[in-house]
């Protein structure tokens, strides 16, 4: 009889080096997160904390943030700040108590619902629409001429609406107008019946429609509001209503006939899409005559979520009613399959193919982080995020306070937590000699390690570096069929992943 030969175990070595984010469903694998605060994707594969975020400024009751012709723009109480990183300027005043949208064309800074202006360069703000009111006139077929004599301040091819008790019912008329000359008015065509009153009142205007969202696309200001959508003159955002599709620049609007209220809109690189909560409208065109509205009848943007758009990559990315979708005009991808719903009342931005959204979720304000390049979500913990812009290579936020910050732009590693998915093995076929956490920790910073071993044994342990240095610290071994590890801490750090060491 041949001698039993023992049976000899082989050391084998499985590491987990790669972290794929969050993942907040019951399928969460191996590297994945199932909570986090706190942390960034900037220098992944490895898990770190952001930087804390610098406060660069304290406004007062927050309305609107943008970032324009390289400044950030900042509408609190009932003024418009300027503001160049450091310093903030007031620029206007008397601005309604509402929430605001805002468009760059022309070299003008477009605010709505308050229909006015803000010029960079020459400091001029006013309004967008005019209304000029005299006594005593002379109207002939095609030119109005006011008695008082002083000039009209109105421009060549504005749309303009005549009113007032001194012209008869047919002349309360729309027309446009082809010359202007001191305290005369010649109009396109012969819209009016003669006239002539010394005592008669005459209201000139030209206003613009009560827009809810607006953007700039190829020179155009455009918005929509109720179920039109319009676009301004070629050039100039206070003209909305000097329509003539013969005439290429000419303004332009259309009648949608889908349900519900537009949610948000973006200008894309060859079309304006309108967004409804359960479709999307696109105008594609480059002139009236040729202007084309179509509609996809997709998951569109959450009601309240307008402040959620934003383009990346030609993909229009926006908080829907379930998640966060990315849509570039066919099918939207559905972005947030492992995070699910992340809330309402959603704000975004975009910067270097990073897409930052904040969002209500019970009752706490959050903002995560989707790679649209690893296709990774992560969060950066419990932020009062009022509104999001993107200036300077820098993501900012304005807090429900008013305070500015800087996301991330202090040089100190701030407060962060992460729940890895539970590492799960075959414990009875396995004798494991260690399980090791690879972790990188700045001087002074420190970092808490939470694991149970799937046995009912939990253990803890603590590590403040008194230099920067790499640590493995030790975890406990398998017992039962998964390891569950939760780490917290403070300060700058890396993880660099988890180390498991058995015989088989």
């Amino acid at each position: 009889m041949l001698p039993k030969l023992r049976y000899k175990e082989t050391k084998k070595t499985r590491q987990t080096a790669y972290f794929g984010g969050l993942n907040r469903t019951d399928l969460a694998k191996e590297g994945e997160l199932t909570d986090c605060a706190g942390l960034t994707g900037e220098r992944a594969p490895y898990l770190s904390p952001r930087y804390s975020d610098r406060l660069a400024h304290t406004f007062g009751v927050p309305r609107g943030l943008v970032a324009a012709n390289g400044s950030i723009y900042v509408a609190a109480d009932t003024d418009l700040w300027e503001f160049d990183g450091e310093v903030a300027t007031r620029v206007m005043t008397g601005l309604s108590e509402t929430k605001k949208s805002f468009a760059f064309i022309g070299g003008a800074l477009c605010v709505f619902p308050d229909k006015k202006y803000y010029r960079p360069a020459s400091g001029e703000s006013g309004s967008l629409e005019q209304v000029e009111t005299f006594t005593g006139f002379t109207l002939t077929e095609s030119a109005l001429t006011r008695a008082d004599g002083v000039s009209f301040g109105f421009r060549v091819n504005d749309g303009v609406v005549l009113s007032g008790s001194g012209l008869v019912e047919g002349n309360r008329v729309s027309a446009v107008v082809a010359e202007v000359s001191g305290a005369t008015l010649t109009f396109a065509g012969t819209p009016f019946a003669a006239q002539s009153s010394e005592s008669g009142e005459v209201t000139v205007s030209r206003l613009l429609p009560d827009l809810d969202f607006v953007c700039e696309h190829d020179n155009r200001l455009w918005g929509a509001a109720g179920g039109r959508v319009y676009a301004s003159w070629l050039g100039d955002p206070t003209n909305f209503t000097a329509y003539d599709t013969s005439h290429a620049q000419a303004s332009f609007f259309a009648d949608v006939g889908t349900d519900g209220p537009f949610t948000g809109i973006a200008s894309c690189p060859s079309y304006v899409a309108f967004l409804k909560e359960n479709c999307i409208h696109k105008l594609y065109g480059s002139k009236p005559s040729n202007f084309r509205l179509t509609v996809s009848r997709v998951n569109g943007c959450e009601d309240g979520s307008g402040g959620s758009v934003a383009v990346v990559n030609d993909n229009v990315v926006y908080n829907g009613l379930d998640g966060v979708y990315a849509y570039n005009g066919g099918e939207p991808e559905y972005l947030s399959a492992k995070t699910r719903r992340l809330g309402a009342d959603a704000v975004g931005v975009c910067l270097s193919g990073v897409y930052y959204v904040a969002a209500t979720e019970g009752g706490v304000r959050r903002l995560f982080t989707y790679d649209m390049r690893r296709g990774v979500w992560l969060c950066d913990g419990a932020k009062d995020v009022f509104a999001l812009a993107a200036f300077c290579g820098s993501v900012w936020y304005l807090t429900g306070e008013g305070k500015l910050y800087e996301l991330g732009e202090d040089d100190t590693g701030g407060d962060w937590s992460a729940t890895l998915a539970p590492f799960v093995e075959d414990a009875g076929t396995r004798r494991y000699l260690r399980v090791l956490l690879k972790i990188w920790l700045a001087e002074g910073a420190c970092v808490k390690v939470t694991a149970d071993n799937g046995a009912g044994r939990e253990s803890v342990y603590l590590r403040r570096a008194d230099e920067d240095r790499r640590y493995e610290l030790p975890l406990p071994f398998f017992t039962g069929g998964a390891l569950n590890v939760r780490l917290s801490g403070s300060g700058k750090c890396l993880i660099k992943g988890v180390i498991r060491e058995y015989l088989e």
